[in-house]
């Protein structure tokens, strides 16, 4: 195995300088460092690197994901080919689409053919990708039509597609579905498989295989609703459109307000539209009036709460549920009706808790207060965790410590977790404060002893910062490790600094794909911000550590380094699973 030297992080030159040089002295036959290093060089990379970019992505000896990563580092800094050659790349991803649809006979992803496409920067080089999407499918063609795709697409190429869309794929979209729909039911009636025999049972019900094809042309047709072919499209089938294929066409991309628009001229499909809140919110008090639209929201929530609490499958709960919840949050004259929906306990969990985040979105003083109230009542204890945990993310002095404080006297380990949290976001200190972290230092669950050993730290109590230390070490459950990790990096990044290195390498993850430990150490190194951390996180991801996310983190600071505006890397997903973490922190009674 090839030695790999120690990256250095200083100027955007010298890190590119470092990689170019790594990459030449590594071997084809280590992939996995090559690849990395190529991911670094999509960053740290220039124009001067495009002649790489191009001999890397070209040479079929090269393992298929170093070629690939070589093209995206290339795409990020302007890389083209001539029409030879990327019509070269372009039949061998076909040839790649179609062993794996002999494979799986599924619908194919079309990222592979969206990139190379943007290679093309010559009318010779498009001509090549317009002969080879004559190869793929009607059904791929349009996938590429879909917004994700198009906006990467050379616009040349969004008209080549959606001209032929309107000459000859909504034709072919509903075929090919048809002949499908017929083949499937020839197998289902000679076969003895229950879920053929379920197949024949859909299609008992009226579902066919052959709506799958106007499915796909409604989902074109709404993302490229401003082209006049698409409107056209869309007002030919309006008057039939269901509200499950209206609901398509805004999740594509249709503006609610053309939504509107497109079915003015339909009466019977505009109400549609309208029992279904999907018109513009704004404008359904007018359409059915303020006590008439009260009562539709309050049977919305109603039969959702129902649903949620029967088995799954047994009802259905309204497809309006989201749209009900955003407008009962935005529409003043609506705020009587949530506020007593969170106080109703015959009203699911699953139903009050997304009107509350509603509430804490658009009202955060108001919802502040409802949790405070509602800690005298323990059907509401997920509830208020809730505020808890949404507050502690960016806590705000003047209306939130109140609620902390009050969560911090309670006994609910979770409420307790989330108020620590959110105190030391506000820099809370104090003799008073002192003595309640030094108490739940010995509290029975685990996530509170480290939360309060940072707070310890930070008011100037070193002896505590052995216990964040031991557990960022030693502690078998991953989850803790992470926790350590975090509030070390807090409160004592600089001298905790090998202790987050180490981290970096840590295998500790949850449910087998998300990195845990390994991720907190990443946001603390970056967070520390100094050449030796950053230094640190090159030579990880080089290094293949199981950090994800690292890359974001330099991106970051290359940005900040040379004065650009750019949004921080995200926070560690595992951070989302917290609440069961702490649950899982509690000590097993008879232990």
């Amino acid at each position: 195995m090839h030695v790999l030297p120690t990256l250095v992080w200083s100027s955007r030159e010298s890190i590119r300088a470092q990689l170019v040089s790594v990459l030449h002295a590594l071997p084809a036959e280590d992939w996995g460092s090559r690849f990395n290093a190529l991911q670094l060089l999509a960053i740290f990379g220039g124009p001067e690197q495009l002649l790489l970019f191009r001999e890397i992505l070209l040479d079929v000896r090269e393992h298929d994901a170093v070629r690939s990563r070589a093209l995206e580092a290339g795409l990020r800094h302007g890389l083209s080919l001539p029409a030879e050659a990327l019509s070269g790349l372009l039949q061998e991803t076909l040839a790649e689409w179609r062993k794996h649809a002999q494979r799986t006979f599924e619908v194919l992803y079309t990222t592979d053919f969206t990139r190379l496409a943007r290679l093309a920067r010559t009318p010779e080089a498009l001509s090549a990708v317009e002969a080879a999407l004559l190869q793929v499918s009607s059904h791929q063609r349009a996938d590429l039509l879909e917004e994700e795709s198009r906006e990467w697409l050379p616009p040349t190429l969004v008209d080549w597609l959606h001209a032929r869309w309107c000459q000859e794929d909504q034709q072919a979209l509903v075929r090919s579905h048809e002949e499908l729909q017929h083949h499937s039911e020839q197998k289902a009636l000679t076969s003895e498989k229950p879920y053929h025999w379920e197949f024949l049972a859909e299609c008992a019900k009226g579902f066919t295989l052959a709506h799958n094809g106007l499915r796909a042309n409604l989902a074109v047709a709404a993302s490229t609703w401003e082209r006049p072919e698409s409107w056209a499209f869309l007002a030919g089938c309006a008057r039939e459109l269901t509200p499950a294929q209206l609901g398509l066409c805004l999740e594509h991309g249709l503006p609610r307000k053309e939504l509107a628009r497109l079915l003015a001229p339909h009466p019977e499909a505009l109400h549609r539209a309208a029992e279904e809140l999907l018109l513009p919110l704004s404008e359904l008090p007018a359409w059915f009036g303020r006590d008439e639209l009260l009562r539709r929201l309050h049977h919305i929530m109603r039969t959702t709460s129902l649903a949620r609490r029967l088995p799954e499958g047994i009802m259905k709960e309204p497809e309006s549920f989201p749209d009900a919840v955003e407008l009962l949050g935005e529409w003043p004259e609506a705020r009587p009706l949530l506020l007593r929906l969170l106080c109703d306990f015959d009203v699911h969990v699953r139903v009050r808790r997304p009107l509350l985040l509603k509430l804490f979105e658009t009202e955060r003083a108001v919802a502040i207060r409802w949790a405070l109230a509602a800690m005298a009542w323990p059907d509401n204890t997920p509830l208020v965790r809730g505020v808890l945990r949404w507050a502690a993310e960016s806590p705000e002095p003047t209306t939130d410590r109140p609620l902390f404080l009050a969560a911090l006297r309670g006994t609910d380990s979770m409420a307790q977790c989330f108020a620590l949290e959110g105190l030391l976001g506000l820099g809370e200190s104090g003799a008073g404060w002192c003595d309640r972290l030094g108490a739940l230092l010995r509290d029975p669950n685990a996530m509170v002893r480290l939360r309060a050993a940072a707070g310890l730290v930070r008011q100037g109590r070193p002896e505590a910062l052995r216990l964040l230390q031991d557990t960022a070490r030693t502690a078998p459950e991953p989850w803790l490790r992470a926790e350590a990790l975090r509030w070390l990096g807090e409160v004592d990044a600089e001298a905790s600094r090998p202790l987050l290195e180490q981290g970096l390498f840590d295998q500790g993850r949850y449910r087998e794909d998300l990195p845990l430990t390994a991720d907190e150490a990443v946001l603390a190194l970056s967070r520390l911000g100094t050449p030796e951390a950053l230094s640190a996180l090159l030579n990880a991801h080089l290094r293949n550590a199981p950090a994800s996310g690292i890359h974001a983190h330099l991106k970051y600071h290359l940005a900040r380094q040379e004065a650009h505006d750019v949004e921080e890397a995200p926070l560690p997903t595992g951070r989302d699973y917290v609440p069961e973490f702490i649950l899982r922190s509690r000590p097993v009674r008879g232990r």
